[in-house]
């Protein structure tokens, strides 16, 4: 059995022992890329101490990576720009450690320098496009989304920035229709749901947001998702399944707002005296809410 099918099976170990005593560049190369997947990471870096080139710089930039050290990981491939200035792969590495580390000016500097290189990469305009995204550049990043999900009408992480970007453009229509294709190619996405859900409740469609958070609470949901089904429930004066619904919310988070719900919702129950006395709680925990609880004091 050759490498090449022994990694197809997830055969590492045998792997590596095929090339043990095989020195040259390319079997360290090939080495040091098992080992990674083994996430044996010192050892990627010993065995590429001393080798320049691109492909070992990103190799141990990786290694440092998954040890946590990005100090590391990018000193490590920005020494490797001098030596290499027109290698569009590391700068899109850059690109992406700065972007983990929520540095997005400078990550965007990287992509921009990869993208001058190798304009039509996917993988690299998918970069540039989340960190157009999170820097709230929406118009920009959906235009990028838009080209990739073209070439790639699958690519959910996509789909699901680009129905983001057009959520937070108010343009609710145009995410919501991002939102079931998405659905349509089978992808059971909570946060779709819940964003498809949010959707339905800010136009005032209440029975289907409820359906939407049913969903992500079957998948799991969190302590918002169960939140969001116990106002959605209260607005349609299933009060029971609202209570239910908040009191689940509260066992994975203690919010006010979730407090001052429940307390709308004893009210609507006929439980006055403890809907009053949650009421004052309220106040005490969070100002800002007075408003919405006065009536119930």
């Amino acid at each position: 059995m050759d490498i090449e099918e022994l990694l197809k099976e997830n055969k590492y170990e045998e792997a590596l022992a095929l090339l043990e005593n095989d020195n040259s560049l390319n079997s360290k190369l090939f080495k040091a890329s098992i080992l990674l997947n083994l996430g044996r990471n010192d050892e990627v870096i010993s065995l590429l101490n001393g080798i320049n080139t691109i492909e070992s710089c990103v190799l141990i930039s990786r290694a440092y990576s998954n040890l946590k050290q990005i100090s590391k990981a990018i000193e490590t491939l920005e020494k490797c720009t001098q030596r290499f200035p027109y290698s569009h792969s590391i700068y899109y590495e850059l690109g992406k450690l700065y972007e983990s580390q929520s540095d997005y000016e400078t990550a965007l500097r990287y992509i921009n320098k990869a993208l001058e290189i190798i304009p039509i990469s996917s993988d690299y305009k998918f970069l540039k496009a989340k960190i157009l995204y999170f820097q709230g550049n929406y118009e920009d990043s959906s235009f990028l989304l838009g080209e990739i999900l073209r070439l790639n009408p699958k690519n959910l992480e996509a789909r699901i920035i680009r129905a983001s970007c057009y959520y937070n453009l108010g343009l609710r229509m145009d995410a919501l229709a991002e939102i079931n294709r998405a659905l349509d190619q089978g992808n059971n996405n909570s946060f779709l749901h819940s964003l498809k859900g949010m959707i339905y409740y800010e136009t005032g469609f209440y029975k289907l947001a409820l359906a939407e958070y049913k969903i992500t609470i079957r998948n799991g949901g969190n302590s918002e998702d169960l939140y969001m089904a116990a106002l959605c429930s209260y607005l349609l004066n299933y009060y029971n399944d609202a209570l239910v619904y908040i009191d689940n919310a509260l066992t994975k988070k203690t919010e006010p707002k979730y407090y001052a719900l429940k307390a709308r919702i004893q009210k609507a129950l006929g439980k006055l005296d403890e809907a009053k006395n949650l009421a004052k709680e309220v106040i005490a925990m969070d100002k800002s809410l007075t408003e919405i609880v006065r009536d119930l004091l």
